[in-house]
């Protein structure tokens, strides 16, 4: 099951998703976690800040 809760947003969600499962995956804690993932959001939307990145993670992750 996925770990994000991102309806509006598939996409979106999928790259949070796998962005959080690599991270995972290569040891790294919650933070390094969520971290990692808003750089892929960065990557995948350039127009997104760093604050509205992890704003996103955060909420995708706890739904």
């Amino acid at each position: 099951m996925s770990r994000c809760a991102l309806p509006q947003d598939h996409a979106l969600a999928r790259v949070i998703d796998r962005a959080l499962g690599d991270a995972k995956a290569a040891g790294l804690d919650e933070l390094g976690q969520r971290l990692r993932a808003a750089q892929a959001v960065m990557s995948a939307r350039p127009d997104m800040t760093a604050a509205s990145a992890i704003v996103l993670v955060i909420r995708g992750v706890e739904g």
